[in-house]
Order: C-alpha cells, then sequence, then structure tokens
C-alpha cells in the first residue's frame, strides 16, 4: 500500500496540470485530479507498470477525468 502511495504522488501534479489545461479552472482542476488519483489506485496492477506506462496511463486518466468535470459542469448549467 505504502508503494502504491508513492507511486500516486509522483504523478499528483501532473495529473492537476493535464486537467488544468483542459478546464482553465483551479478548483474543478483539484477535482478531476483526486477522481483521477483515486482511480489510479484502485488499479491492482500499479506496482508491476514501469514508469514511462505509468505516465502515459495515467495523463490519459487524468483527461478523462478532466473531460468528464467539464461535462457535468455543462450539464448542469444546462448548456
Amino acid at each position: 500500500m505504502k508503494h502504491v502511495v508513492q507511486t500516486l504522488r509522483r504523478y499528483e501534479e501532473y495529473g492537476y496540470s493535464i486537467a488544468y489545461f483542459i478546464l482553465q479552472d483551479e478548483e474543478l482542476a483539484v477535482h478531476a485530479a483526486k477522481a483521477a488519483l483515486l482511480e489510479a489506485g484502485r488499479d491492482r496492477e500499479l506496482a508491476g507498470k514501469s514508469d514511462s506506462v505509468l505516465r502515459a496511463s495515467f495523463g490519459k486518466l487524468a483527461m478523462r477525468k478532466a473531460l468528464e468535470t467539464k461535462r457535468s459542469q455543462l450539464i448542469s448549467l444546462n448548456i
């Protein structure tokens, strides 16, 4: 468990950066980055992946969570 937490901490800022780039809103980016970290933490094979694979898959996950957050925001605004 400790290894998983350490691994996710390495990608925390990376996920936030991606989410902020997409959302252009600090609060929404934090929400999306947290969602990406939580989902990544449930990946049972996290420890066996190489750093480059982890970075790529976490980047995609952060993008997906940012887009889901944006979609939820737009739906709540009835746009």
